[in-house]
């Protein structure tokens, strides 16, 4: 009986051209596998094509072989990182706190940093953790402290003061040292800051280290960070978590603490959190109360320590 080509036969025969020795007919030293059953590809067709141009791209000399288009179109969407966190709360028309969508699902203002690493581009000492121009649209009108007085927010945190995101270049400007006023630091250089820095900058919308920077002394003497997290409980919500509150020693009892913390408070109500919650001592509970925190009743705040 005659023998009937199968389809790895055909495709081995449109190889041979790619094979050593270019259109020659020299045969290549090459070896080809053994040709599968006709059954076989039947049911594997797909697999069979797949593999064949695998097999194509490893011959030794793939030079002749040109990539197939559709093989690069996915080589780069691969390596194109794509941010889009606009719509984390849902399919949203528009962000002005009216009726977005039919699903009626809790709209957030999240929007990609236009400087962040995900858009391509490259990061410098004044490149900013988020983009610090939220701060200046949170509405202070209901602040929670008391300032004794005093008329603060973000564009009017005191003389000589800049409220903004943290920075690449803070390293320089002492925001590791404050940290040592607040916990165990450790040795972090410049490098390994950078190195940090740039890792929570590829999470967009995640993490909000704000900072007060003393514009005479180039020195940062504030900061707290608000850490949002994307839920899918609670019709896939926002969480957030207020960390790291600290004030220069020099410059406390100035209400830039106090400042501070209504300033990722009000932040995370913007960003559409669900929740706010942040960890004390007993002796700061009456403190972060005026800000509206509370403790949980039924519920236990634990811990599990790996290190210092």
């Amino acid at each position: 009986m005659p023998h009937e080509k199968s389809a790895a036969d055909s495709n081995h025969d449109q190889l041979k051209p790619h094979l050593k020795g270019g259109n020659s007919k020299e045969p290549s030293t090459t070896p080809v596998p053994a040709p599968r059953s006709a059954t076989h590809h039947q049911h594997h067709h797909h697999h069979a094509h797949h593999k064949t141009r695998l097999e194509e791209a490893d011959l030794k000399d793939s030079s002749a072989t040109p990539i197939p288009a559709s093989r690069s179109a996915v080589l780069r969407e691969k390596t194109d990182v794509v941010s889009d966190l606009d719509n984390v709360n849902g399919h949203v028309d528009r962000v002005d706190g009216k009726d977005h969508s039919e699903s009626k699902v809790p709209v957030s203002p999240l929007t990609p940093h236009p400087r962040n690493p995900a858009n391509g581009s490259a990061l410098t000492a004044e490149e900013e953790l988020f983009d610090s121009a939220i701060l200046l649209r949170l509405d202070f009108t209901n602040a929670l402290s008391d300032y004794r007085g005093a008329k603060m927010s973000p564009a009017h945190p005191g003389e000589n003061l800049t409220m903004r995101s943290l920075r690449r270049g803070d390293f320089d400007r002492g925001y590791t040292e404050l940290l040592s006023q607040l916990a165990v630091v450790g040795n972090v250089t410049r490098e390994v800051f950078q190195s940090r820095f740039d890792s929570m900058a590829r999470c967009p919308n995640t993490y909000f280290t704000i900072v007060l920077e003393d514009t005479v002394a180039k020195k940062v003497v504030g900061a707290v960070t608000l850490v949002v997290e994307q839920k899918f409980i609670h019709t896939a919500a926002l969480r957030g978590r207020v960390e790291d509150v600290v004030t220069h020693r020099d410059r406390r009892g100035q209400n830039l603490g106090k400042l501070l913390l209504d300033t990722a408070t009000i932040l995370g109500r913007h960003l559409g959190c669900y929740k706010l919650s942040l960890e004390c001592k007993d002796s700061l509970v009456a403190f972060y109360r005026q800000f509206g925190y509370q403790s949980d009743a039924g519920n236990n705040y634990m811990i599990q320590r790996f290190r210092d």
